[in-house]
Order: structure tokens, then sequence, then C-alpha cells
């Protein structure tokens, strides 16, 4: 009984996060939900299955902000490069998966310092080496260690779109990686996985008041104050990709 009142505050609370900056929902339900001892796997599921009504909600509830051919080249990118991580996982096996975090997460922590420092002017649109840079390291980075969102945050708030655009971007892209993410997980462990799926799109039914207090929060952010939000929502994965081995050695 408890860990159902743990799996659904984590679930809600992961809805409220990601309808308000766009993003973040794995990475605060999937830990809450893995230490009250549900297996990795079935966190993932149970996550994928609440996220992909809720986000197809939340972008129906935002019309017209963005339109999915926009979202089509790094889909497409992603596609083709998440395979790749794949094959580099198989490649280093010999290294603990902590390790490899541990590099993404300094990386990720490069980049966000860089950009604090340079300061880069936003753009209404970024050139095709940007989108194929991110598009491919979001790619690789899901293959190889499940961590495709950082990337695609960054790309989004190189733009100089307002708020709420940049939110149902990230939606849709996220929406998109969902049928990848179910069929790598059933590959490899089975069909119990689609059980947890199917018992995270019920449980929307708790992340739907959650949801709308996100859009509520979301909609309050200002463009400057949505930008600081997610880079320190980045700053917090990163962190955490680089000390949690440490700490748990």
């Amino acid at each position: 009984m408890i860990q159902l009142f743990v799996i659904g505050g984590a679930l809600f609370g992961g809805c409220v996060l990601q309808s308000a900056v766009g993003f973040g929902m794995g990475m605060f339900a999937v830990p809450i939900m893995n230490l009250a001892g549900v297996a990795l796997p079935d966190c993932i599921a149970l996550v994928v299955g609440i996220q992909s009504v809720q986000l197809s909600y939340s972008i129906y509830k935002h019309p017209g902000e963005v339109t999915w051919r926009e979202t089509l080249p790094l889909f497409y990118i992603r596609m083709l490069t998440i395979p790749i991580g794949a094959v580099l996982l198989f490649f280093m096996q010999k290294y603990e998966p902590s390790s490899i975090k541990q590099m993404i997460g300094l990386l990720l922590l490069t980049a966000i310092i860089i950009q604090f420092a340079f300061r880069p002017k936003p753009h209404a649109k970024l050139g095709l080496g940007w989108t194929m840079l991110a598009g491919s390291t979001s790619g690789v980075m899901g293959g190889l260690v499940g961590m495709a969102g950082p990337p695609l945050v960054l790309y989004v708030h190189a733009h100089d779109w307002n708020a709420k655009k940049s939110r149902v971007f990230l939606w849709i892209a996220f929406l998109q990686n969902t049928p990848i993410i179910m069929l790598s997980l059933y590959l490899s462990f089975g069909t119990s996985v689609l059980l947890y799926f199917v018992l995270g799109v019920a449980m929307f039914l708790l992340g739907l008041p959650a949801t709308k207090v996100g859009h509520w929060i979301g909609g309050k952010l200002s463009n400057r104050r949505l930008k600081i939000a997610a880079l320190t929502i980045l700053v917090i994965i990163a962190l955490s990709a680089i000390i949690t081995p440490l700490v748990s050695s």
C-alpha cells in the first residue's frame, strides 16, 4: 500500500514538472519509484505509459504552437543514431554504466558552463549543423545511457521561441520517443513491461490534475524564467550523473 502511494506521488510530481517546464518526468519519478522497490525497467515503463497520455493531452491543449513537421529533422536523426548508442554500449560493456554516465554528466555540465560563459544569442532558426549535432547527440546518449533529453533541451533553448512553444516542442519530441523506448524494453525484458506501460496509461487519471497544475505554473513562466528553470534541472541531472556513483561506491 505504501509502495502504491509512493508511485502515485512520484508520477504526480513528474507530471507537474514536465507540464511546467517541458521535461523532467523520468528524472523526478524513476529514482523515487526505484527506491520504493520497483524494478528499473518497470519504473521506465510506468513513466512512458503515463507520459504518452500526458504529452498527448498537453499537445492537444496547446494547438498551433509547433507543427510536427518542425520536429521531424531531429526525430529522423535520433532514430538513425539511437542504434549507434546501443552498439557503443555493447562495445563498452567492460566499463561500468555509472562510469559512462559520469563522463556524459561531465560533458553536459561543460556544455552548460560554456553556454553561461559565452551567452550565445538565441536565434529564430538554427542551422542544419546544429540540428544534426543536437539530434545525433540525443540519439547516441539515448541508446548508450537512456539520457536523450538534455541535448534536446539545450537545442530548444538556443532558439528565441516563447516559453509555450519551447515546452510544446519538447513534448512532441519526447512523445516521438515512446515507440522505440517501449520496443527496446519489450525486446529486453519481455511482456511484463507492457503490463506496467498499461498501468501507467491508466494512472493518467491521477496525472490529469497534476498536468493541469503544471500547465498553470508553466503559463506563469516567462521565457527567461523557463530557460533558467530548464538549465537548473540540467545542472541537477549532470551533477547527479557525476556524484551518485561516487557516493554509492
